[in-house]
C-alpha cells in the first residue's frame, strides 16, 4: 500500500509541475490573437472596414493537414474609384494561399515580401461585394495554434502596391487548434496513459508475486528495508531541491541587485555618461537614442528559466541535466527524401502539382550567438515594460530551449554579444559600440545573468554588432552548427570610422551599407537570423530598415509586431537551429502540353517563360519543404496521359557540409481530357438587316453552330461572345441577335461546368448596294470635269454625290429598300435631266446584292441597265434678243432704211467672223426687234461665251449698243451737227451785217431741215449772226437769198460740209456794198432793173441743172 501511495504523489506533482509550466506559456501564446476559433477546427468573425463591412471563416478541412477560408468584402459606394482589397500574413504555422476562387471573373494577387494581397480586378466608385475563397497549409506540426492575420480595406489605383497590414488597428489575427499538435498530443497522451497503467499493473503483479513468495517474516523485514530506503531517498532528493533553491535564489538576488543599482543610479543622476566625453554633462539634445528612464523603470528581473521548460507549444514535459561532452567530429546521415504529385484541381483541366522535400534533422550540438541590440531606444516603454525588457525575456526563453529544453541537443552553447553606437549625434561609431558579454556557455543561470544586466543607451551601430558575432564564432565547435541571431529595435544609425547619423534615413547609406555587408561576410561560416521590432517607424523609413535585415540574413528574416511577440519569434527561431540540408534549390522544367499558372506560385519561386523552368530556393530545410503551383494543360493539347513535368532536380548541401547533392523527384502523369472544342461558319446579311447568330443546320452552309465536344464538365456550358479584338461581352445568350453595320469578326467563348474553354469565331459579311451614275452629253461623250449633282432619296432622307473629273458618281453603302434618284444640278452648260429613277436595293437568294432601276414607261415603268446608270444631257442653249431703238425725231427727215443687219460674235477677236446674223425690219407696230437663237452658253464648264453684236452701218446714223440679262439694245441716233453765220462788211470786216437771209439748201435746191423738222432759213441779226442746230450730217448748199441793206448779194453758194469731221460749221461770209446808179443822161433804172431781173433768172436756172 505505500508504494502504492507513492505512485500517486508522484502522479500528482507530475500534473501539478505541468500546469504550472504550461499555465504561463499558454497564457502568452495567446495573448497576441484577436480572434480564437469558437470550437476546433472553426473560426468565424467579422472584421473591421473603415469604407464597408467583412467576415471571415476559416475550417479545417477533412485531411486535418488544411485550412479553408471564405472571406466576404463589401465595399461601400465612394466618391472615387476604388476596389477592395484583403492583406494575408501568414507566417504563424500556415502557409500561402491556394486554390484561390471568387464570385467575380478576375482578381489580383499580389505578393509583396511575408504579405498576399488579394484586391478586386477593377475600380469603381458603387458598391461591391467580393467573396474570396481559398486554403492554407498547415506548415507547423508542433504550435498548438495557427493563425493568419487579415486585413481588409478599399484601395485606389494609385495605392495599389501598398501593404497596410503592420501599420493599421483594423488588422485581426484569427486562430485555430492546430489539429495536427493536437492529434500528436493526444497521441502521446494516450500512451504515456498505457505506460502508466502497464507500469502499475506490472508493479501490482510484480508486488503479488513477491508477497506469495516471502515468508510473513520476510515480509516485515522487507517493509523495514524499503521503509530506510524511501527515507534515505526522500532526504536525499530535499538536499538536492534545497541546494538547487539557494543557488537560484543567489542568482535572482544577484541580478535584481545590479538592475536595482541600475535604476536607482540613473534616477540619482538623471544624466547620461559619454564615453566620448568622461566628466562632462551632456544636453540631452546632444544624446543619440536618449534612455527613457520612464519605459525601464518598471522592468523586473527576468528569472532563469526553470529546467522544465515548453517546446515552443508542445505540452512534453522533460527533466534535463547539464552535460559537458567532448564531441568528436561525427558523419551524419542524409536523410533528405524528395516527393512530387500532381492532383486534379478545380478549374479546366488544371492539377495542383506538390513538391515535398523531408528530412529528419540530426541531433547536432549548436554554437548560438545572441546579438542584441541595447541602444537608448531600446529603454521605451512598449506596455508594461521596455522593449529591452521583452527582448531579453525572449533571448532568455531561448537560451532555455535551446540549452534545457525537451529537444535540447548535448554540447549546445549559447554566446551573448551587445551593441549600441555613439553617446552623442556628434560622436563616430567604432568597434568598441559592440562587445562580448559571454562566449559560449551552457549555463542558462549565467547567459540569464548576463543579459539580465545588459542596460540601454546610445546609438545603433549594427556593424558593429555583426563583426563582434564573427569573432565570438571563431570560439565555436568546429562540428556545431553556428547560428548567429541579431535583433534590433531600429536602423543603423553609425558605423565604424562614421559619425552618427542620420536617425531616419529613407535609402541606403554609409552604416546601413555597412551593416548588411558585415551580416552577408558571416554568410559562409554561419546560419543569419535577423529579427526587427521596427514598431513606430515612418513607412519608408521601416522599408529600409527591412530591406537592411534582410540583406543581411541567409536563414531569414522576422518582424516582430510588437515586443511582446518577440518571445514567439525567438521560440520559433529555437526550431530551426538544425536542418536536414542547407542552400536547396529546386530546378523544375514544366511539361511540354501544361502552361503554369503562374499566378499560383507562391513567393520564394520564380519562373523562367523562355526555359519553362521553374526555380525554387527553399534554402535551408528543416524536417519538411514544400511547393505548391498549378498547371493547366495547353489549350491546342488534344488530350491524354501527358507528364506535368520534363524533370525536377534538387541540388544541396547535405548535413556534412558537402555542396552539389542531388535528387530527383518523381515525374507525375495525368490523364488530361480532350480540349473542349466548337466551331462556326460565316455568314453574309445586307447592311441594316439583323441576324441570329448560330442558327443555321447545315454544316456546309453559313451561320452553323457544330455540337459542342469534349470538355470535362456535366455538359452544361454557358456563352460568351465579343466583337473579336474587344473584351466586352455583348451577350452570353447562345443564339444572340446582332445588326452588323461593317464587315464584324465575332468570338464565341463556350466554357463548361469545370471551367473549359472553346473558342470560335465566324464572320458576319455585311455587303451593301452602290449605283454607278455615268454622264453624258448629247452625242454619248463623258461629261468630264463638269460635275453634275444627284440626289438619291429614302424615307425622306436624302444623299447627294457629285460627279467626279472622269464623269462618273458613285452611290455606296445603300442597305434594303426603294429610293428615288434625280439630278438635281447639271453640268455646267447642259440642261439637267428631269426624269425621276426608282432604284431598289435587295439581296438575292444566293446572297447576292442586285440594284435595279427603273424609269417612268407607258403604260408600265421601264428598267434601265444600272452598270452603270447612263444619264444624257443636252447642252444648255440660250436665245439672245435685240432690240433697235432709233433717235431721229420718229423718222422725221426719213432717213431710216428698211431694215439693218446685225452680227453676233463669240469671243470676238479681230478678224473673226460672226457666229450668226439676223436681219431686223419693223413689224406692223414699227417696232424694230429681233433674236439669236440656240446660242450656246458656255465655253467650257468655268467659263461662260462672252458675246458681242455689231450693226452694219446705217447711213446718217450713230449705233449704240447696250447689254443687259434681257439681251441687247441698239439705239440709232441720226447724226447732226451745227453751221453758225457771222455776216460782216467786206470792206470793213469788223463792221457785222444784220438783215442777210441764207438758206441752207440741199442738192435738190430744196431747203435743209433739222432733226425737228424746222427749215434751215435765217436772218442775221444785229450781231451779224445766225447759228443753226440738230442739221443732219449731209454736203449742203448755203445760199444768200437777201443781202443786207446797201450790200451786193453774193455772187456764188457757199458749200457746207456737216459730219463726223465737222460736226459744228462756222462760216464768215463778206458782203460787198452797193455802188448807187446814176439817175440821169441814160436810159433810167428801169432798164437796167429788168436786165439785173433776167440775169437772175438765167443765174437759178443754171443752179438747177447743175444740181
Amino acid at each position: 500500500m505505500r508504494k502504492k501511495r507513492f505512485i500517486l504523489f508522484d502522479k500528482i506533482v507530475f500534473w501539478l509541475i505541468t500546469l504550472m509550466t504550461l499555465m504561463p506559456s499558454f497564457l502568452s501564446a495567446y495573448t497576441a490573437i484577436d480572434v480564437l476559433a469558437a470550437e476546433i477546427g472553426t473560426v468565424q468573425t467579422t472584421l473591421p472596414m473603415d469604407d464597408g463591412t467583412a467576415s471571415a471563416t476559416g475550417t479545417v478541412n477533412g485531411s486535418g493537414t488544411a485550412v479553408d477560408w471564405v472571406v466576404t468584402v463589401t465595399k461601400f459606394d465612394s466618391e472615387d474609384e476604388r476596389a477592395p482589397k484583403l492583406e494575408l500574413e501568414y507566417s504563424s504555422g500556415l502557409g500561402t494561399p491556394y486554390n484561390i476562387s471568387t464570385n467575380v471573373q478576375q482578381i489580383n494577387r499580389t505578393d509583396i515580401g511575408a504579405v498576399t494581397v488579394l484586391k478586386g480586378y477593377t475600380y469603381s466608385t458603387a458598391a461591391e461585394t467580393l467573396t474570396m475563397s481559398f486554403t492554407t497549409d498547415i506548415t507547423d506540426h508542433y504550435a498548438e495554434t495557427v493563425s493568419i492575420k487579415m486585413l481588409v480595406s478599399t484601395l485606389s489605383e494609385d495605392e495599389s502596391g501598398t501593404v497596410n497590414i503592420f501599420e493599421s488597428g483594423n488588422a485581426r489575427t484569427l486562430s485555430l487548434v492546430n489539429p495536427i499538435a493536437q492529434a500528436e498530443a493526444e497521441a502521446a497522451a494516450q500512451a504515456e496513459a498505457e505506460a502508466a497503467a502497464q507500469a502499475e499493473a506490472e508493479a501490482a503483479a510484480q508486488a503479488e508475486a513477491e508477497a506469495a513468495a516471502q515468508a510473513e517474516a520476510e515480509a516485515a523485514a522487507q517493509a523495514e528495508a524499503e521503509a530506510a530506503a524511501q527515507a534515505k531517498a526522500e532526504a536525499a532528493a530535499q538536499a538536492e531541491a534545497e541546494a538547487a533553491a539557494q543557488a537560484e535564489a543567489e542568482a535572482v538576488s544577484q541580478s535584481e541587485a545590479n538592475v536595482e543599482s541600475t535604476v536607482e543610479s540613473l534616477e540619482s543622476s538623471k544624466l547620461i555618461v559619454v564615453d566620448e566625453l568622461p566628466e562632462q554633462e551632456t544636453e540631452l539634445d546632444s544624446v543619440a537614442e536618449p534612455v527613457s528612464l520612464e519605459g525601464i523603470a518598471n522592468d523586473p528581473i527576468i528569472p532563469v528559466p526553470s529546467t522544465v521548460a515548453l517546446l515552443f507549444g508542445k505540452s512534453t514535459l522533460a527533466f534535463v541535466m547539464d552535460v559537458g561532452l567532448a564531441l568528436a567530429a561525427t558523419a551524419y546521415s542524409d536523410t533528405i527524401q524528395v516527393n512530387k504529385t500532381a492532383l486534379r484541381n478545380l478549374g479546366c483541366r488544371t492539377y495542383e502539382v506538390t513538391l515535398t522535400i523531408t528530412g529528419i534533422p540530426p541531433l547536432k550540438p549548436v554554437d548560438v550567438v545572441l546579438v542584441l541590440d541595447r541602444s537608448g531606444s531600446m529603454s521605451e516603454s512598449a506596455g508594461q515594460y521596455s522593449r529591452l525588457y521583452y527582448a531579453k525575456q525572449a533571448a532568455i526563453n531561448f537560451a532555455g530551449l535551446v540549452l534545457t529544453g525537451p529537444n535540447a541537443i548535448p554540447g549546445s552553447r549559447v554566446a551573448v554579444v551587445s551593441f549600441s553606437g555613439p553617446q552623442t549625434v556628434t560622436g563616430y561609431g567604432n568597434q568598441s559600440n559592440a562587445t562580448q558579454n559571454l562566449g559560449f556557455s551552457t549555463s542558462v543561470t549565467s547567459i540569464t545573468n548576463t543579459i539580465n544586466g545588459l542596460t540601454a543607451s546610445g546609438g545603433t551601430n549594427t556593424q558593429a554588432g555583426f563583426i563582434q558575432a564573427g569573432t565570438t564564432l571563431a570560439g565555436a565547435n568546429a562540428d556545431s552548427n553556428k547560428v548567429v541571431i541579431m535583433f534590433t529595435d531600429g536602423i543603423p544609425t553609425a558605423s565604424n570610422g562614421n559619425q552618427y547619423g542620420p536617425s531616419e534615413p529613407t535609402v541606403h547609406n554609409v552604416h546601413t551599407i555597412a551593416a548588411y555587408t558585415a551580416g552577408q561576410a558571416l554568410h559562409t561560416s554561419a546560419r543569419i537570423f535577423t529579427i526587427g521590432l521596427l514598431q513606430n517607424m515612418p513607412t519608408n523609413v521601416r522599408t529600409l530598415a527591412i530591406d537592411t535585415l534582410t540583406k543581411a540574413q541567409n536563414a531569414g528574416f522576422y518582424e516582430a509586431p510588437s515586443a511582446q511577440d518577440l518571445q514567439t519569434i525567438f521560440a520559433s527561431i529555437s526550431q530551426q537551429l538544425n536542418y536536414s540540408a542547407l542552400n536547396a534549390v529546386v530546378t523544375d522544367v514544366v511539361g511540354n502540353n501544361f502552361n503554369l499558372v503562374e499566378s499560383s506560385l507562391p513567393a520564394g519561386a520564380v519562373y523562367n517563360a523562355t526555359t519553362r523552368t521553374i526555380t525554387w530556393s527553399p534554402g535551408t530545410i528543416i524536417t519538411n519543404a514544400q511547393l505548391k503551383y498549378t498547371v493547366q494543360s495547353k489549350p491546342e493539347f488534344e488530350g491524354g496521359l501527358a507528364y506535368t513535368n520534363e524533370s525536377a532536380t534538387l541540388n544541396y548541401t547535405n548535413v556534412n557540409g558537402v555542396a552539389n547533392q542531388t535528387k530527383t523527384f518523381p515525374k507525375p502523369q495525368v490523364n488530361v481530357p480532350t480540349r473542349l472544342s466548337v466551331s462556326l461558319t460565316d455568314a453574309t446579311i445586307l447592311l441594316g438587316d439583323s441576324i441570329q447568330l448560330a442558327i443555321g443546320n447545315d454544316p456546309a452552309s453559313q451561320n452553323y453552330m457544330s455540337p459542342i465536344t469534349g470538355g470535362d464538365g456535366n455538359g452544361t456550358y454557358t456563352y460568351a461572345w465579343y466583337v473579336d479584338g474587344s473584351d466586352t461581352v455583348i451577350s452570353t445568350a447562345e443564339n444572340p441577335s446582332v445588326s452588323a453595320t461593317v464587315d464584324t469578326k465575332y468570338k464565341l467563348i463556350v466554357t463548361d461546368s469545370s471551367g473549359c474553354k472553346a473558342i470560335a469565331y465566324m464572320w458576319i459579311r455585311v455587303e451593301t448596294g452602290s449605283l454607278t451614275i455615268r454622264k453624258e452629253n448629247e452625242s454619248g461623250t463623258v461629261i468630264t470635269d463638269n460635275p453634275a449633282t444627284f440626289t438619291l432619296t429614302k424615307n425622306s432622307t436624302a444623299t447627294t454625290q457629285a460627279t467626279a473629273a472622269n464623269g462618273f458618281a458613285e452611290f455606296t453603302g445603300l442597305t434594303r429598300g426603294t429610293y428615288t434618284l434625280q439630278e438635281t444640278v447639271a453640268p455646267t452648260g447642259y440642261i439637267a435631266d428631269p426624269t425621276i429613277y426608282t432604284v431598289t436595293v435587295g439581296l438575292s437568294t444566293t446572297g447576292v446584292v442586285e440594284v435595279t432601276v427603273t424609269k417612268p414607261g407607258t403604260p408600265n415603268a421601264v428598267t434601265v441597265p444600272s452598270n452603270p446608270l447612263v444619264i444624257k444631257n443636252a447642252v444648255d442653249k440660250m436665245d439672245i434678243p435685240v432690240m433697235k431703238t432709233w433717235n431721229d425725231n420718229n423718222n422725221s427727215l426719213q432717213t431710216r432704211p428698211s431694215s439693218i443687219t446685225v452680227n453676233i460674235y463669240q469671243n470676238y477677236q479681230e478678224g473673226d467672223l460672226p457666229y450668226d446674223t439676223i436681219v431686223i425690219t419693223p413689224d406692223v407696230n414699227g417696232v424694230w426687234s429681233g433674236v439669236f437663237e440656240n446660242i450656246p452658253k458656255f465655253e467650257s464648264p468655268n467659263e461662260l461665251y462672252i458675246y458681242t453684236i455689231e450693226e452694219v452701218g446705217v447711213d446718217k446714223y450713230t449705233a449704240v449698243v447696250n447689254s443687259s440679262e434681257n439681251g441687247f439694245t441698239i439705239t440709232n441716233t441720226l447724226n447732226v451737227g451745227s453751221l453758225a453765220i457771222l455776216k460782216v462788211d467786206k470792206s470793213d470786216p469788223t463792221k457785222n451785217l444784220a438783215g442777210a437771209i441764207f438758206e441752207l439748201r440741199n442738192v435738190d435746191d430744196s431747203i435743209v431741215k433739222d432733226i425737228d423738222g424746222n427749215e434751215v432759213r435765217g436772218t442775221t441779226d444785229s450781231n451779224g449772226q445766225i447759228t443753226w442746230a440738230n442739221i443732219p450730217y449731209g454736203t449742203y448748199q448755203l445760199v444768200e437769198i437777201q443781202a443786207p441793206d446797201g450790200f451786193n448779194l453774193l455772187d456764188e453758194d457757199i458749200e457746207v460740209v456737216i459730219d463726223a469731221d465737222h460736226t459744228h460749221v462756222s462760216k464768215t461770209i463778206e458782203n460787198v456794198p452797193v455802188k448807187e446808179l446814176p439817175a440821169t443822161g441814160g436810159m433810167g433804172t428801169t432798164v437796167f432793173t429788168l436786165v439785173g431781173l433776167a440775169i437772175m433768172i438765167g443765174s437759178g436756172f443754171v443752179y438747177k441743172k447743175k444740181k
